[in-house]
């Protein structure tokens, strides 16, 4: 997905390519945890399962993460302790 002026009005979340399957995981700063779509080009709507979360409202867009953005603690199970760090 390229982002452009119209989806930077919206929160982005870094997501990334679940391994052996179609969809794409990101973390949810709100609710702390996993949210999966299927595709990741265009708007999301929020599964988050905390009613003060802002996301609710506006949704998200989903920016691929790369190898230069994250260290994966674990790429097979998906536990908080496994969100990947964003590299210093």
């Amino acid at each position: 997905m390229r982002l452009n002026k119209e989806n930077t009005q919206y929160p982005i979340l870094l997501g990334y390519k679940v391994p052996d399957r179609t969809e794409w995981a990101c973390w949810c700063p709100y609710c702390f945890k996993w949210h999966f779509h299927g595709e990741i080009d265009g708007h999301r709507v929020a599964h988050c399962v905390n009613p003060s979360s802002p996301l609710l409202k506006t949704g998200y867009y989903v920016k691929p993460a790369t190898n230069k953005d994250l260290e994966f603690t674990s790429v097979n199970n998906m536990q908080v302790e496994d969100y990947p760090k964003l590299k210093q």
